[in-house]
This record gives structure tokens, C-alpha cells and sequence, in this order.
């Protein structure tokens, strides 16, 4: 059974036998695998040696996989010993040791045949030498691997959970710190998707190959007709608009005979299938691959490159537009963030690798955030980093993750991170209980970041604090955030008796549609109060509430510019799958016709505006601001009198709750002046979004959120 070191989760081993590495000259570990002639046995046989990566790093592989269940476990065998520090020369060497020693005077060095004798001679006696061997769990994921290794000479190769001492946190705290380096100078980066990967489709790494020198050659074939200057790679036909027009053309072209529709949704399944391994959704692969020369794709039976893997993820996009496959839920697909990864030559915005990331799986929920430091154009420099960023395994959770989220308000000077608070249904879930160890303002990052697109604030559409970056004042409460703004107002329910039971007549035509769209929103949902706005809308004089100010509140977390890259085909299904706003609906949207919109909406486009309706409104609801005139919609588990603030910093405007100072937070008799506040989340409050409340005022009100 898995055991915790301190607040780690490793395997139980013995690892005395680790040898402390010197940070300072940037030691790594790699794992020497013997040929299987000295295995004594069916246990693959190894030792740790090291080597430094501020030298001339010795020629190694480095392994990207999955560890899997950690109580499911299988022993390998390993060598006590850290003696021999190698290098490149002494990599060279493994090749004479293979070889018998058969000195070429032509290119062997006296000195360089001498060091490799001497390698011989040490690599020689090791596998001789049982009482220097002990059994060390690995996950079966990593033993199938290591025993599938066919080994005829001595293979050097880096792991982490191997060359990494898992159960001392300073080591591994600094260790993840060269994850970029080492994965950068690696020969080759090994993809194992193990045994399960292929499944009962032993052929699909095969045909994804195949399907790659189609491309090329289809690719080719497309250049050969046009002019010079408007070539394409395969890459850039795959992604282009134009793809969808030559889609046909190219399935003529890949399959001659036999029903080519049916052969390829059987393809585009199988595809689908095989982006279902966890491999894909593993939070450590993203910045082994970015970092990587050179990558292969390795099952069971079959081994394959990694342009095959992402041509074949474009191209099944692909048939999915062309084919109209229809998406029941059960597919799987290559996440959006691959996009960023594989094509982007960019260093990538942090934050948008927390949200791209946040349905990628880690064994410990520190590495949601650590494992993207190595790739973040933020931090391309780690080693300038706080420390207790970068010691980040020798903190708890909620003390990592407030840190990490109080850093990157200093640094960006924005309250951009606000935007990945998620408090689902908890409606009022004391501060300090088991429920809630974070502060309300630190995003739980571990698997409760909403969908980017499902946002409020992060597409900075908005600009509700007018451009004003934040400003923090320092306190000695731990876990406070102390920043300036101004009150908005109270909110107030929405939902009046009156109007409650309200037929909806055949004005109410778009409404109705909604409704069977939007049934599961619950009483405290959208669909209850629109009856009553609508009302009041058709009211001769009642000019509070305008259809726009309706519209654009339900439709918030959505561009209302055409986007041009509406109708391409991107190469990754986005997480919503409707993220971008239909061409025809959106100028139409922007020749907003009061009279008019409501039955074309009704007629043509309802659809179109339930879906788009369904993104910012699912996990939110309307509220009233009573003294501002205005609705705003807000989190799920907002509550009448919560306050409406927009703080310095903010693209949008929050939610507050005021609290009580509790006891923990009073030390000895000291009494709190100030309110304290709990963060409840971003809300949309039209004509508030555009900095104008601001422009005329200097100064704000302190708040301070636990």
C-alpha cells in the first residue's frame, strides 16, 4: 500500500541506499539497465549512477509514461552504488564494453580506452554481486516498460520515480527544477502508453503512420497545382480552413475502394479510443514533450513517431466536421492545450495553462501547479523564483497553493487568477472547516478550475477596474488578502410572486424554447426569472431593464466580435465544442434590432442562443442592484445582501459575504475594526464593465478577503 512521507504519497521502499546530490553542480541520477543476460531471472536488473548537467551530459534517454496506481506495484532489481559519475566519453564507453573491447587506434585514445576499461571493469563485478541487490517496487506501468526493453548492452535512461529519491522533498523540490534541461538534452524521449494503450487495436500507431505519409503526399500533391508562394506544410493543411473543402478529395485519395464513409467513422472512433489514455491528460507529459528534441511514440507490440500522433488528432478533427460525426459524450479527444504545446512557438501565459490544464490528472496535487513552472512564460528563469514557489513539496496544499496564488497577483499586478475560484453549490461552508482548508480567493486547483470559456474574466473582454493594476496592502493574518476598490451594491432576490406563475404566451415563444433547454437550472437558475423580466420589459414606460442589457447579461462569458477563426477547423475539438459564436448570429447581434431580434431569435436562431446562453448561465443566477438599477449575474451560491465590489486589478466586478472576525484570526484580545470578507466569485453587472465608475475616483475602501 502506498505510504505518505510526511504530506508525499510514494511507494513504500528502501532508499538508503540514495546518495545526496549536489544541487549546486545540478547532479541528476540515471538508471543503468542491464543487458538481459545478467538478469538472473524474470526482474529487469539495474543501478543508479549520476552525472551533472552543467558538464558534457553523457548520451541518455528519458522516459514519459504514466505512473498509474501506486498500490499496483512489481519489484525490480537494483544495485546499491552511486560510485561512477558519468559523462559522454564514458557513455561512448557502454558501446566498447558491448563490443569486447576491440580498440580502433584510428579514433580510441589511450586515455579514452583506459576509462573505458575501467567502466568495464566496474560494470563488470555489479551484476555479480547479489548481496549489493535489493527488490524496489516500481508501478506496473514502469515495470512492463523496463521488462519490454529489449537490452543487448547496458541502457541509460532517466525516470523520474527511480532517479528521483521520491520520499526527501528538498531533493525533489530542486529536482524539478532541471525537469526542463533534462527532458531537453535527453537523445530521445520515449512516449510509453503501455500495455492497455493498444487494447484490442494493435494496428492503430500503424495506421496513424500511414495516415501521416498520406498527408504528406496528399500535401504535395496540393502544392504541386498551386503557385510558389502559397505552399503548405502538412501541418498547415491540416489546420487550414480550406482543409473541410478538400476533405473529399482526400478521402478518394486514402481509400480507393470500399465504403469510405463507414471506414472512416470506424477510424475516427478508434482515434478517439486511443486519445483516451491517460497519458494525455498527465499534468508532467506537457512540458516533457514541449521540451523534447526528439519524441517516439512506444506500446506493447508497436512503436510509432509523435508527428503520427498529432496528424492524426488534426485529421480526426477533421472528419468530425466533414462526416458530422455525431459527439454523444463518450468520445475522447486531445485537449486543447496540445494545441499550445505541439504548434505554439511561444512561451505560454501561466494562466493559461492553469485553465488549459485543468482536467489533467497528478499523483500529488502540488504538481498541478508545479509541473507547469518548466513551460510558463513567467517563469523561464526558476531559479529567480521565491522560494516558496520553488520549494514547493516541502509545503502543505492549501499553503503551496495560497502562496502560489498570492505570487501571481504581485506579479502580473491583476486579480486575472480570480477567474478560477469555483465554489460548486457550497453555499455557505465556514471558513477554516474540512470542507474549505483553502482561503475563499485561492482556487482549488486540483480539479475545480472552470472551463476558460465559462468565464467571466479571463478573456479580458472587460474592463470594470478601468486598467488599474492592484493594489495590495500588506498583512499579518496568513492567508489574507488585503486590496483596495469600491462597493457596487447590495444584491437582492430576483424572483417575484407575482409574475412566478405566468403563462408564457406566444410573445413568450423564445422563452418556451429555453425552457425545455434549461429545465435542470433549478428554482434558482435563469429560467424563473425571465418571465418576470420580460414582463416588465413589455410595460409601456418601464425603461430599467433593456432587451440588450437581457441579452448581454446571458450571453457575458461570449465574444460578440466575429471571430475569424469561427469556421476554420481547428486541429483539437475545443472543450466547448460551440465556444465560438456562428457568423450569421453574431451579425445579426451586432445590428441589434429591439423589435426584430426576439422573433428571428425565436424562430431561427433559438437554438443557436440557448447554447450560447447555457455557457454563462449554467453555474450562475440574476440577482437585483437595487440601488444601481441593474441586474447581475452572478455565482450559484451567491446570496441576498452579498456585496458587489470591483476591486483594482479586476477585469470584472465579485461577489462578497461579509463576516464576522472569527476567533482564529483574533490573536489574544486583539479586535478586528474591519469587516473580513469571503470571496464568492466574479459576476457580470452591464454598464459596470467598462472602468467608467472609476474614472472620477482616487482612492477605494479596503477589503479584506480570507
Amino acid at each position: 500500500m502506498a505510504a505518505k512521507t510526511q504530506s508525499l504519497t510514494t511507494i513504500p521502499n528502501d532508499r538508503n541506499f540514495y546518495k545526496p546530490l549536489n544541487p549546486a553542480k545540478h547532479d541528476i541520477r540515471l538508471l543503468v539497465l542491464w543487458p538481459t543476460q545478467y538478469w538472473n531471472g524474470c526482474d529487469p536488473r539495474c543501478c543508479l549512477v549520476r552525472t551533472s548537467l552543467t558538464n558534457d551530459t553523457s548520451r541518455y534517454d528519458a522516459l514519459s509514461y504514466c505512473w498509474g496506481d501506486l498500490n499496483d506495484t512489481k519489484s525490480i532489481k537494483i544495485e546499491h552504488t552511486e560510485e561512477f559519475t558519468f559523462n559522454r566519453r564514458l557513455t561512448d564507453g557502454l558501446d566498447q564494453y558491448a563490443r569486447g573491447y576491440q580498440r580502433d587506434p584510428s579514433t580510441d585514445t589511450d586515455e579514452w580506452f583506459d576509462q573505458s576499461q575501467q567502466l568495464g571493469t566496474w560494470l563488470d563485478r555489479l551484476p555479480d554481486k547479489g548481496k549489493y541487490v535489493s527488490d524496489f517496487h516500481v508501478t506496473t506501468s514502469l515495470y512492463n516498460y523496463l521488462k519490454r526493453k529489449p537490452v543487448n548492452t547496458p541502457h541509460l535512461l532517466w525516470v523520474d520515480a527511480v532517479c528521483i529519491n521520491q520520499s526527501d522533498l528538498h531533493e525533489r523540490s530542486h529536482q524539478i527544477e532541471y525537469m526542463r534541461e533534462i527532458y531537453k538534452r535527453a537523445f530521445t524521449v520515449i512516449i510509453w502508453l503501455g500495455n492497455e494503450a493498444s487494447g484490442d487495436d494493435p494496428n492503430i500507431l500503424w495506421e496513424m503512420e500511414e495516415l501521416c505519409l498520406s498527408c504528406t503526399r496528399f500535401s504535395d500533391r496540393l502544392n504541386s497545382v498551386r503557385s510558389a508562394n502559397v505552399r503548405l506544410t502538412v501541418d498547415e493543411f491540416l489546420g487550414s480552413q480550406q482543409t473541410s473543402t478538400f476533405v473529399p478529395h482526400f478521402l478518394k485519395f486514402y481509400y480507393e475502394d470500399g465504403p469510405i464513409t463507414e471506414t472512416l467513422r470506424g477510424y475516427y472512433e478508434r482515434v478517439c479510443k486511443f486519445f483516451s489514455h491517460p497519458w494525455f491528460r498527465r499534468i508532467w507529459v506537457l512540458q516533457e514533450v514541449r521540451n523534447s528534441q526528439r519524441k517516439i511514440v512506444s506500446q506493447e507490440n508497436q512503436g510509432g513517431l509523435w508527428r503520427s500522433i498529432t496528424s492524426a488528432a488534426q485529421f480526426s478533427q477533421q472528419l468530425f466536421n466533414s462526416l458530422m460525426v455525431e459527439d454523444s459524450g463518450k468520445h475522447s479527444y486531445l485537449p486543447d492545450i496540445w494545441n499550445e504545446i505541439v504548434y505554439g512557438n511561444e512561451p505560454i501565459p501561466l494562466l493559461v495553462l492553469v485553465f488549459g490544464t485543468r482536467e489533467f490528472g497528478a499523483t500529488d496535487p502540488r504538481d498541478k501547479l508545479l509541473a507547469l513552472l518548466g513551460i510558463a512564460a513567467e517563469t523561464s528563469c526558476l531559479e529567480s523564483l521565491p522560494t516558496e514557489i520553488r520549494a514547493g513539496y516541502c509545503q502543505t496544499k492549501t499553503q503551496f497553493y495560497t502562496d502560489f496564488t498570492s505570487w501571481l497577483i504581485t506579479l502580473q499586478m491583476s486579480l486575472d487568477v480570480l477567474s478560477a475560484v469555483f465554489h460548486p453549490q457550497q453555499i455557505d461552508v465556514p471558513h477554516g472547516s474540512i470542507e474549505n482548508t483553502l482561503p475563499s480567493w485561492v482556487p482549488d486547483y486540483n480539479g475545480r478550475i472552470p472551463p476558460a470559456g465559462m468565464t467571466i474574466g479571463f478573456s479580458a473582454k472587460y474592463r470594470a477596474s478601468d486598467d488599474r493594476p492592484v493594489r495590495r496592502y500588506g498583512t499579518n493574518q496568513p492567508g489574507m488578502l488585503r486590496l483596495e476598490g469600491v462597493e457596487i451594491g447590495r444584491l437582492s432576490d430576483l424572483i417575484a410572486g407575482e409574475f412566478c406563475g405566468q403563462p408564457l404566451n406566444s410573445d413568450f415563444i423564445l422563452l418556451a424554447t429555453f425552457d425545455d433547454k434549461f429545465e435542470f437550472l433549478g428554482h434558482r437558475g435563469v429560467l424563473p426569472v425571465l418571465p418576470f423580466l420580460w414582463h416588465a420589459l413589455q410595460r409601456a414606460g418601464d425603461k430599467a431593464i433593456s432587451v440588450e442589457t437581457l441579452f448581454r447579461t446571458l450571453t457575458c462569458c461570449i465574444s460578440t466580435e466575429v471571430n475569424e477563426n469561427a469556421n476554420v477547423s481547428l486541429p483539437f475539438r475545443t472543450v466547448i465544442s460551440r465556444e465560438f459564436l456562428w457568423e450569421e448570429f453574431v451579425l445579426h447581434w451586432n445590428k441589434f434590432d429591439t423589435e426584430q431580434f426576439p422573433r428571428d431569435s425565436a424562430v431561427e436562431r433559438v437554438n443557436n442562443f440557448a447554447e450560447l446562453a447555457l455557457v454563462s448561465c449554467g453555474d450562475r443566477s440574476l440577482f437585483l442592484i437595487p440601488e444601481r438599477g441593474a441586474i447581475c449575474l452572478c455565482p450559484k451560491n451567491a446570496l441576498p445582501n452579498d456585496l458587489v465590489v470591483i476591486l483594482f486589478g479586476g477585469n470584472v466586478p465579485y461577489v462578497l459575504r461579509e463576516r464576522l472576525p472569527s476567533p482564529e484570526l483574533i490573536p489574544g484580545e486583539q479586535v478586528l475594526v474591519n469587516p473580513i470578507y469571503e470571496f464568492i466569485g466574479e459576476c457580470y453587472v452591464d454598464g459596470y464593465m467598462d472602468g467608467s465608475i472609476l474614472r472620477n475616483i482616487d482612492q477605494g475602501k479596503i477589503f479584506d478577503i480570507f
